[in-house]
């Protein structure tokens, strides 16, 4: 019964739920409040925690689009793209101003794929893409990590505050999410390049990786429909 209730036309219901909450996510990292104050609360979440929760929707933005061909093909890879996509979702509207639309509207369509996860069951033939787009994005952002933390360990009198080493950790660790730093204030134009190489090195692997996972999806290849006895 809830595999014919979620046939081809509900399916579409979901491609479409996909996109208005991509979008949804693009206006609210746009602007700060694409539908004035409706729905949200200002001035309770701190600035910092927004800038962040800003690049959270934004990657499950992007995400989100780029599963729309798999999940129109009913393929299992998309399905777990669109999910964790809206499970970043839910956890980055809180954080967005207590935006309340956005936070109803990524719960339904997390449940709603929950729902359908049997109508999506065609496997592709190609998962070490999905593993090259998880390695990218795991071991791109350790390796910025690292390069961030010392950079900011050793170009310490190019900032304005002194910057010990467990500074640079948690300066580091805030860059990871597009959030300002605290104590790494730049002085000087070689300072700030090297804050803008970070973030510009942080939005580039997130995309690849991205891309990668979503290569499976994008591309009509090989597929099988899981067997129904079969382990997922």
């Amino acid at each position: 019964m809830l595999r014919n209730l979620f046939n081809a036309p509900e399916r579409r219901l979901i491609v479409a739920g996909a996109i208005v909450l991509a979008v949804y996510n693009g206006l609210l990292v746009m602007f700060p409040a694409p539908f004035g104050n409706w729905g949200q609360f200002r001035h309770i979440v701190p600035a910092d925690l927004i800038r962040g929760s800003r690049f959270l929707l934004l990657i499950a933005g992007i995400t989100l689009l780029l599963a729309v061909p798999g999940l129109l093909r009913s393929q299992r890879s998309a399905w777990l793209l669109a999910l964790g996509a809206g499970l970043v979702s839910v956890l980055a509207y809180p954080l967005k101003n207590l935006n309340l639309w956005g936070l109803a509207g990524s719960i339904v369509f997390v449940g709603l794929l929950l729902g359908a996860r049997p109508e999506f069951s065609i496997r592709n033939d190609d998962p070490p893409r999905l593993l090259s787009g998880a390695v990218t994005i795991v071991l791109g952002l350790g390796l910025i990590f690292v390069y961030t933390v010392a950079g900011l360990y050793f170009l310490d009198p190019e900032f304005r505050h002194s910057m010990t080493l467990s500074l640079a950790v948690k300066d580091g660790l805030r860059l990871m999410f597009l959030v300002p730093a605290i104590e790494s204030e730049p002085a000087t134009r070689h300072a700030s390049g090297f804050l803008a190489s970070v973030r510009i090195a942080i939005l580039f692997v997130w995309v690849l990786g991205v891309v990668q996972l979503a290569q499976p999806v994008l591309y009509r290849r090989r597929g099988r429909r899981a067997q129904p006895g079969s382990v997922s």
